[in-house]
């Protein structure tokens, strides 16, 4: 398998597949509930993230070119890890542009290099010899018919280790990383780095195509900071099949929002959110071992009052989740949609009909909504509050 060179690329201009977002239309979503392909199997890679500097990308232009002379732009192994890189971007706040012209005028060249080094090796291991040790008991038992006398001997032996030998294995090791170096687009003439983030991984798979969309997927949120960062991507994960169809580019889809408190923020997540002309979806991610119920009484309010849930995709309500340690994800479909100039909402889970709720209920406030700033098709994840909903609760429970 050919290693790829890990280069620092000069500034080039190159062309860049155009991404267009499309007006508010019914998001469609691939079904978990109780589909056992939400459930992660035990197959994962392990990532690590190491980042340099502390660039702004909110409202930032850029195009992706190869950061290999060895990899063609128009490559189709190329062509198709582009996208990753450029959702990754666009989840930070970044535009990709597509005319000459405004690559001339773009913020950012983005140089993508990649590559695996095979680092597989034989071992020679001893394995053991079982067999006999020893005797473990006799028991003699006589017979006697007529004249005749017979005796039958049963001798119970001890089974062990009696040596080893020494066998040749073979071990499937790969290096994969994924080099990504960003330029201030305006200074050709003298290059200047703005960030820099590398991807690394090492593991048995050798199918970068198999392997890549993970490690591009767990540099979310992190793409373009300063840090080092160390994770775990599941081979089958729920949210990787959703990353690979892009679809938290869509305008209308939150990925990971952010939220001011939740007391069950130890065992569920808020993995996306997606606002439907009629229906707001707020999927939700359980992690871990628990023993939880959710209840019927469920509600979102962003400020027009409450809206009860309709259905939690492949659920029955008051049925015990299952409780295997891992991660699951479940669709909470509510029967309204959430309008554009709204940025937040609260969800609320209660006991029952009058309203109790405990510290076993969910409860999300302020969960932060992605926008579009100025009319553009620039999107973004929201990072501060913006028209934040009042946390105060009335003697019924309910925001005031």
């Amino acid at each position: 398998m050919k290693r790829l060179k890990k280069k620092i690329p000069i500034l080039i201009i190159a062309p860049l597949v155009a991404v267009l977002f499309t007006q508010c239309t019914e998001i469609k979503i691939l079904t978990v509930g109780r589909d056992p392909n939400c459930w992660p199997s035990n197959d994962l890679y392990a990532i690590t993230v190491n980042s340099w500097g502390n660039y702004e990308l909110t409202g930032k232009t850029f195009y992706v070119t190869s950061g290999d002379e060895y990899i063609s732009e128009n490559d189709l192994e190329f062509v198709e890890f582009k996208t990753y890189l450029e959702e990754l971007l666009m989840l930070s706040g970044a535009r990709p542009v597509t005319s000459e012209s405004e690559k001339k005028a773009a913020d950012l060249c983005v140089f993508l290099s990649y590559g695996i080094t095979d680092k597989s090796y034989d071992e020679t291991v001893p394995k053991p010899v079982w067999g006999e040790t020893g005797v473990a008991s006799i028991q003699a038992t006589t017979t006697t018919i007529g004249p005749t006398t017979n005796t039958n001997v049963n001798v119970k032996h001890n089974h062990g280790i009696t040596g080893h030998v020494y066998v040749n294995e073979h071990r499937e090791k790969y290096f994969r990383y994924i080099y990504i170096h960003a330029f201030d687009n305006k200074k050709t003439e003298s290059p200047l780095m703005l960030w820099k983030t590398n991807i690394v991984s090492e593991g048995s798979n050798g199918d970068i195509r198999q392997v890549f969309p993970h490690m591009f997927y767990n540099t979310r949120h992190k793409i373009g900071i300063n840090g080092v960062w160390n994770g775990i991507e599941y081979e089958d994960d729920y949210m990787i099949k959703l990353w690979k169809d892009r679809f938290f580019s869509n305008r209308e889809v939150t990925l990971e929002p952010y939220f001011s408190g939740s007391s069950k923020d130890g065992n569920f997540q808020i993995a996306f959110v997606v606002r439907n002309p009629n229906e707001t979806v707020v999927c939700i991610r359980k992690i871990g071992y628990i023993n939880y119920k959710f209840s019927q009484e469920i509600f979102i309010d962003h400020g027009d009052g409450p809206i009860k849930i309709s259905r939690i995709d492949g659920y029955e309500f008051g049925k015990t989740i299952r409780t295997e340690s891992g991660w699951a994800y479940y669709l909470l479909r509510f029967p309204c949609g959430i309008p554009s100039n709204i940025n937040s909402f609260n969800l609320i889970e209660y006991a029952n009909k009058k309203h109790t709720r405990t510290n076993k209920n969910m409860v999300f406030y302020d969960i932060l909504l992605k926008k579009c700033e100025n009319n553009s098709n620039i999107t973004m994840e929201v990072k501060k509050p913006i028209n934040r909903i009042q946390c105060i609760l009335d003697s019924n429970g309910w925001p005031k």
